[in-house]
């Protein structure tokens, strides 16, 4: 890490550097650069400033060669928010004001970067050359544009352009006028079509509006038609809510408590509304899932509900003994099944399965939670970080916000590192390909040490080592050793080190990490960008600490 502080301040002391504050020259004769020059510095360019006032400044031949081997210097704050706008996790500040994200639009941010925001519920937003959201925008052609609204302009004359563009209309260059209109009624001698898409047949032509209202209208003929919000479609298994989300009811439970902002059901789960829902809706809702509920017997690992009210309870022997629920009966492990009737069987059949208990369903496969996997294998504990990192956990893998997506096996546990195998052949996990002597070989045997195939052909797993001719050897963490003699042999192999009978040593180095002037690449490949024009203060086994106030953490 000290090595890491003398190159850093090494390699800027190498090469001057051009910016906004002054010039910093290798031969000691900076120059600083008053207030009123450096707010007047227009553009910084290979051979010189620009500014506002004329008072521009020419490098000399060696500052002119020493600049341009550089960097280029990070454009002020107050600069650069003039040309383009800054975004940050917690808004926008932009020439043309500032956005403050609400705490909503912050917990869903995964990635806020200079070309967009990544977000969790995937409505992601690109921004565009002002670092501003994007605005759906008219396409525009040799022949013609489509507006946003999607209304379709055909040119008179190629390559038409936009001479004015208004609230209500635009004027082309060509002549051509095109008028923006609103969403409106479509009306007709014989009836109209509202806004919304609803249909309206007069009683006599050409009948009039005589009053339009927030809740109805009324018509010349005495017609009477009332505008309703778009609401919620309510079925016995769920709903679709006015804004299109679907939400599924949970099978075979009561609701307990109806309220204005959702229902909580007796087997514990809540269904949450939208504010668009009502109470009458609710009740609609509670009535409905309850005749569900009462409409079909249900068999279980508990025990029979059935509509006639004769309920089959279990015992907690019989319950623990169950190892399947079939259309017909119940298979238990000590023999003692048990026969549904006709009707048992006939409602049974017309009901989803019954939820399996957790003490059986980890038995065969692991349940996976926020903070780690119980499984059959062992149960598996996720770190902090790996909390923090994932945005979805379900039945079939995890989401993160790194990328680094994690896939499920049939058994609920992360997916390994496998054989591929086909009718004629297969490849090793470690990449070793077995050709079959016949097509569809079976594997008899594997073990630690290799495979043994059922067309009689062996495979010996091969761990990582040395590569050794004649000449010379290639380590198993890529070096290259060059012999002096040739058929050098290995005298002495240690975890340091090794020697061989030339009296060549080589010494084992672990993995490290590679430095540079600007900054370094991890012993894990992480690229670390070290901050321009500044010295470390402080160099430890967990970070370097820079004159700017910036930091490195090491991993």
């Amino acid at each position: 890490m000290k090595f890491l502080a003398a190159i850093c301040l090494l390699a800027t002391s190498a090469s001057a550097q051009v910016g906004y504050s002054g010039i910093v020259s290798p031969d000691g004769n900076n120059v600083q650069f008053t207030r009123d020059f450096a707010y007047g510095i227009v553009l910084v360019g290979p051979s010189g400033i620009v500014t506002k006032d004329g008072n521009n400044l020419q490098l000399t031949g060696g500052q002119a060669a020493l600049h341009a081997a550089s960097p280029p210097a990070p454009q002020p704050v107050s600069q650069l928010v003039l040309t383009r706008s800054v975004v940050g996790p917690s808004g926008i500040v932009s020439p043309a004001g500032n956005v403050q994200f609400t705490q909503e639009m912050v917990d869903d941010n995964v990635l806020v970067g200079p070309s967009g925001i990544v977000t969790k519920s995937g409505k992601n937003i690109q921004f565009n050359d002002q670092g501003l959201p994007r605005t759906k925008r008219s396409l525009v052609g040799p022949s013609g544009m489509i507006l946003e609204d999607g209304t379709p302009v055909q040119f008179k004359t190629p390559f038409t352009t936009i001479l004015l563009d208004g609230p209500s209309g635009m004027v082309f260059s060509d002549g051509t006028l095109v008028q923006k209109r609103p969403k409106r009624s479509l009306v007709g001698p014989s009836g109209m079509i509202l806004e919304d898409g609803t249909p309206v047949q007069f009683k006599t032509p050409f009948t009039t509006i005589l009053l339009d209202g927030p809740s109805g209208m009324v018509f010349s003929d005495g017609t009477l038609v009332q505008k309703r919000p778009k609401r919620s479609l309510v079925g016995p298994s769920g709903m679709i809510t006015a804004d299109g989300t679907p939400i599924q009811f949970p099978a075979h439970a009561e609701a307990v408590v109806t309220g204005p902002s959702g229902i909580v059901f007796s087997n514990g789960q809540n269904v949450q509304f939208s504010e668009g829902m009502t109470r009458g809706i609710m009740k609609f809702l509670a009535a409905i899932c309850l005749l569900a509920t009462s409409a079909s017997a249900q068999v279980g690992y508990s025990g029979i509900v059935s509509p006639d009210g004769n309920n089959v309870q279990f015992t907690r022997d019989f319950a623990y003994g169950i190892v399947l629920v079939g259309p017909s009966g119940i298979v238990t492990k000590d023999g003692n099944n048990l026969q549904l009737t006709g009707g048992q069987a006939a409602l049974h059949a017309a009901s989803p399965p019954a939820p399996q208990p957790v003490s059986q369903l980890v038995l065969t496969r692991s349940v996976v939670g926020p903070s780690g996997i119980v499984s059959p294998a062992g149960n598996v504990q996720f770190t902090q970080e790996m909390v923090d990192d994932n945005v979805l956990v379900g039945p079939s893998g995890i989401v993160t916000k790194s990328g680094k997506n994690i896939q499920f096996n049939d058994q609920g546990l992360p997916r390994t590192k496998r054989s591929l195998v086909g009718p004629s052949g297969m490849i090793l996990e470690d990449g070793t390909p077995v050709q079959f002597k016949t097509p569809f070989t079976t594997i008899l045997l594997d073990g630690p040490s290799g495979m043994v195939f059922s067309d009689g052909t062996l495979v010996q797993k091969r761990p990582k080592r040395s590569l050794v001719g004649p000449s010379g050897m290639i380590l198993e963490d890529g070096t290259p050793v060059q012999f002096k003699t040739p058929f050098t042999t290995i005298l002495l192999d240690g975890p340091s080190g090794m020697v061989f009978s030339d009296g060549t040593l080589v010494q084992k180095r672990p993995k490290r990490s590679l430095v540079g002037p600007s900054g370094m690449i991890t012993a894990d490949g992480t690229p670390i960008q070290f901050p321009a024009h500044a010295e470390a203060v402080v160099t430890g086994p967990s970070g370097i600490v820079f004159s700017n106030g910036q930091n490195v953490q090491f991993s």
